[in-house]
């Protein structure tokens, strides 16, 4: 056969020779010619067909076939010579497809084009093997029989399967099934299903099929006809026994597209814009478009990679790769991580026992799974090998691990400061999930997961303070390799911390010790959707201040985190998958200092404390072709800002709950215009915080409702209007200003109007004004006119607050008292116009109007709204 090839090209070369021109500079230049690859299969099939000179050992091309469509051509420019031509059997969704002739050679002419289609069928025997059991000792395999036939499994261990029917060990089947038992825990082994069948062709011999990289090579030869007497190309699969008590890695079943690289088999990973661009080392088999590949953790990409294959380069050695879920990898994954935690204090119970009870987890550098492979028989060369990659791949530890604690370091952007910290945070939690394409909660499906994971955070720790102003904590992230092996799995907590002083102080030891955490647990199938339960626990105690010297000042600190989990996590790669991602803060604090209420000359201080959640879990990480509109999922349980229970706190213990008051003062009946007639009202608040005072209009009394004392929000600007009164907040006033609110007063009234149109005029003034419009303080006020806000910035539907009325946004409504104007007499620094909301009513049906103020995000610096005389009336 070479004789006559080689003759063929020397034949070729005479004539190109023969016809150049005279003329030509070079008349002995022999031109490349092309090679033209035709790959056909059925939509839905990648294919791969690897061009490579006969004298050569490395590929000159791979023609890649999309999965998508029918037909791929490819041309690649080849030198003259002889070239062999592969076309390996693919495993497609439980289906083999390979072609008559998968080992061919062709002779490159030059300037000529070299023809060839490859052409994929179905092979028409068994399909569809999969595992319907694993565990540490055993192996359970089911597939779909085909007419006629009879079949042979071999088992060998590691990740090649048999290539023969006389390779490996046997395993015995009954029907359609097989139990493999006696295996090792935390093992992974290869399966191979050969079938004999009257729909196989077969020839004269076996021509030896080999297993490489997720792909079949070699064959039946050429003019096979169709026979029963021989075994086909095998259905092959890889899986991993259930682990060991106290392993991190996972018990699996990969796609046999899937490439779980080791260190060996990649020459360089470099991070894009899109993912990670990878070589592969000489030898290793090119994935098909679309499959998976797992990269190890690495200098590089410090918590390893789970991508797929988006372009192949014209040799075949370089890929890039765009972010995967565990579905593009798996048929079946199962993790159960056990608790994981850098402080033993932050595990429940539940936790805290099951890691008493399980063996020592191994580390990061250490996995048990990988490393404790059953070793493999002398004879069994390819296996051994290829398990020294796996063990170096693996045994690299990871950059990054969870430290014990993480201390803070403190940094001010403001003059004046002189802070010290003793500041920690640490994280716990456990990461269970399984996914299966063939099995989900008994039930035959496309494919399902369950996962149920809990992740809590704890700060502790306390600060001395001297400043005005505001400082941020830089503290270190957190970083937990929660599994290695098959696919590296973390997790990444990042902290960040706020301090902020309204006034001047010097206190020493103001902190607290706060855990908040969450669990979630539930399904997901393409079938039904998500289906999950959450809850969320949490405890704080504040530390005891000491050492005080202030001026009435207010202290906040707000401990924060942004929090991901999933493959790949600890990679800085563009477009990694969170499995669970968001936010979770441990806790947003304040400290107040104010003179007791019922014991003046006494130092009162008030704690309050909420944290507050914002996570969901991206279905993508599992299913990468989950529907669009639901790839994040979460709940009202995680989500939102809840407060600690038992809060807030005073030292000393009461010292907040002001003597008895006396009965609130009743508004005038000068409030009601005409056309109205009152039939009830009532006041919720302190009898401090409501009065008939003038100060608000130029030269008329109005009815002021105040979130602070009604005596400090008349006076001159001059004056500070700020009253710390541990009133709760309201629940509509938080709805409107996206905030928790605090020391809220409201008046209500029921009255019966004549007329048809309901008017209220109204005042609101603030002490935030101007310092504070654009921020989070944005105390807010309404009107509400049978349960529906009217307080609305004139022509708009936008809430009348600090930062909807100001110098900046609707000026024109708004006037800036900071300096002081005539016909006033308030405290507060900024106020609006008089405002008026008509409301449509009925006439002789009772309306109930109820007015509300609070302040926003604290309870500090006072807001009001004033009625006028004659403000509700009716027309």
């Amino acid at each position: 056969m070479r004789a006559r090839i080689g003759i063929a090209i020397f034949s070729a070369l005479l004539m190109v020779v023969g016809v150049s021109s005279p003329a030509s500079a070079h008349p002995w230049v022999i031109q490349p010619g092309t090679v033209q690859v035709t790959i056909t299969a059925p939509d839905g099939v990648a294919a791969n067909v690897a061009i490579r000179r006969v004298d050569k050992k490395v590929n000159l091309a791979v023609a890649a076939k999309p999965a998508a469509g029918k037909t791929q051509t490819v041309k690649v420019a080849a030198a003259v010579g002889a070239y062999a031509v592969s076309a390996p059997a693919m495993i497609v969704a439980g289906v083999l497809y390979e072609v008559k002739n998968p080992q061919q050679k062709v002779v490159v002419l030059p300037n000529r084009t070299t023809k060839l289609t490859v052409s994929y069928v179905a092979s028409g025997g068994a399909s569809d093997l999969h595992t319907t059991g694993l565990t540490t000792t055993s192996v359970t395999l089911a597939w779909t029989t085909s007419k006629e036939s009879t079949y042979l499994l071999r088992r060998a261990i590691g990740d090649v399967p048999p290539s023969s029917p006389t390779q490996g060990v046997a395993v015995p089947i009954k029907g359609s099934t097989a139990i493999d038992a006696g295996l090792t825990a935390g093992k992974h082994y290869s399966y191979a299903l050969f079938t004999k069948s009257e729909k196989k062709w077969s020839s004269s011999e076996w021509h030896g099929n080999s297993w490489s990289g997720g792909h079949w090579s070699g064959g039946y030869g050429s003019g096979s006809q169709w026979s029963s007497n021989r075994w086909s190309t095998p259905l092959t699969l890889t899986a991993g026994t259930a682990p060991p008590a106290g392993s991190t890695d996972a018990s699996y079943v990969a796609e046999p597209t899937t490439l779980i690289a080791t260190a060996k088999q990649i020459n360089s990973a470099t991070p894009t814009d899109s993912g990670v661009t990878v070589v592969l080392a000489d030898g290793v088999p090119t994935p098909v478009l679309g499959a998976a590949v797992i990269l190890p953790i690495s200098t590089i990409l410090a918590g390893g990679y789970l991508g797929v294959v988006a372009s192949i380069s014209t040799d075949g050695r370089t890929l890039q790769l765009t972010t995967g879920g565990l579905a593009d990898a798996f048929n079946f994954y199962q993790l159960a991580s056990g608790p994981f935690s850098t402080d033993p204090s932050i595990l429940t119970p539940q936790e805290a026992d099951a890691i008493a009870a399980a063996t020592p987890t191994p580390t990061v550098g250490s996995p048990a799974a990988p490393n404790t492979l059953l070793a493999p028989t002398p004879t069994d060369k390819v296996a051994a090998a290829r398990q020294q990659d796996t063990d170096e791949a693996t045994a690299a530890p990871a950059p990054h691990s969870l430290a014990a604690a993480a201390p803070a370091t403190v940094k001010c952007n403001d003059g004046g400061v002189d802070p010290t910290a003793d500041f920690k945070v640490a994280a716990g939690g456990h990461f269970n999930t399984t996914v299966d394409k063939h099995s989900f909660l008994g039930v035959e499906v496309n494919v399902g997961a369950t996962v149920d994971t809990g992740l809590a955070l704890k700060s502790t720790g306390a600060l001395d303070i001297k400043l005005e102003g505001k400082c941020g904590l830089e503290i270190a992230p957190l970083y937990k390799q929660i599994s290695v092996y098959p696919v590296p799995i973390g997790v990444l907590v990042s902290p960040y911390a706020e301090i902020s002083v309204t006034g001047t102080v010097e206190i020493k030891n103001v902190g607290m010790t706060a855990t908040a955490g969450i669990s979630m647990k539930g399904t997901l199938s393409l079938s039904n959707g998500p289906k999950f339960s959450t809850s969320k626990s949490f405890s704080a105690t504040p530390t005891q201040p000491g050492g005080v010297g202030f001026a009435f000042p207010e202290i906040g600190m707000k401990l924060g985190s942004s929090v991901v989990l999933g493959p790949g996590i600890g990679s800085k790669v563009a477009g990694i998958i969170a499995g669970i991602k968001g936010t979770l803060d441990p806790f947003s604090a304040s400290f107040k200092l104010s003179e007791s209420p019922s014991n003046p000359g006494q130092l009162c201080g008030v704690v309050n404390a909420n944290f507050a959640l914002a996570l969901g879990l991206t279905a993508t990480a599992w299913f990468p072709k989950w529907p669009t509109a639901s790839i994040d999922i979460s709940s009202e349980d995680l989500n939102g800002e809840f407060p600690y229970p038992g809060f807030p706190i005073t030292f000393p213990n009461g010292c907040d709950k002001p003597v008895t008051p006396p009965p609130a003062p009743t508004p005038p009946n000068s409030l009601f215009g005409d056309g109205v007639t009152k039939v009830n009202d009532s006041t919720t608040g302190t009898s401090d915080q409501v009065g008939y005072v003038e100060g608000f209009v130029p030269g008329a009394k109005t009815w002021v409702l105040s979130t602070g004392s009604i005596a400090r929000a008349v006076g001159s600007p001059g004056q500070l209007a700020s009253t710390n009164l541990g009133l709760a907040g309201d629940a509509q006033l938080t709805a409107l200003a996206g905030r928790p609110t605090f020391d809220a007063v409201a008046y209500q009234v029921t009255v019966v109007p004549k007329g048809t149109t309901l008017h209220v005029r109204y005042v609101f003034a603030s002490e935030e004004y101007p310092e504070y419009v654009g921020s989070a303080y944005n105390d807010a006020m309404a009107v509400f006119v049978n349960g529906v806000n009217c307080a609305y910035v004139p022509g708009t539907t936008t809430p009348v607050a600090v930062n909807t009325v100001n110098a900046q946004t609707n000026s024109a409504y708004y006037i800036d008292n900071a300096a002081g104007v005539a016909g006033y007499s308030t405290s507060m620094d900024g106020l609006t116009k008089p405002l008026t909301c008509d409301v449509p009513v009925k006439a002789g049906v009772p309306v109930t109007v109820r007015i509300a103020v609070a302040d926003a995000s604290d309870s500090v610096l006072d807001s009001a709204v004033a009625l006028v005389d004659g403000g509700i009336w009716s027309n």
